[in-house]
């Protein structure tokens, strides 16, 4: 289901695609990008880049109305045409972003967890 693809050009990677409920996007000075590699050496993996902001090649196309109002920046919608990131800005190696994203989101998910256990602990009375 990933759309957003990079492909490399010289010593940049052009990344092109949309991305929804990205949290924060509104105002963010940094952001990661993760997109699904073109170039036949990695395989068709994904990739992540470190990506300044704002920039013009990415836009907020829409924000949609949700429940959570608790996050600066919203839960934006954005699309991106033919962004160029230096190669140096790619998180670890080409075709490896899933196992960057797991490294990074574990510890986040097993948070999220615990939260809602404690919620429903406490909600309970217990």
């Amino acid at each position: 289901m990933m759309i957003t693809t990079c492909r490399k050009d010289g010593n940049h990677w052009v990344v092109n695609g949309k991305k929804c409920f990205i949290t924060g996007a509104q105002g963010a000075k940094v952001g990661i990008v993760m997109a699904k590699s073109e170039d036949p050496d990695s395989h068709g993996g994904a990739c992540m880049f470190l990506v300044d902001l704002p920039d013009p090649a990415i836009r907020i196309t829409g924000v949609p109305n949700t429940i959570d109002t608790s996050m600066p920046g919203s839960h934006a919608e954005i699309t991106i045409d033919n962004l160029r990131v230096p190669a140096d800005q790619m998180l670890g190696d080409a075709g490896e972003g899933f196992k960057y994203a797991q490294i990074r989101l574990s510890p986040a998910r097993l948070s999220h967890c615990m939260r809602w256990l404690g919620g429903c602990i406490r909600g309970a009375g217990r």
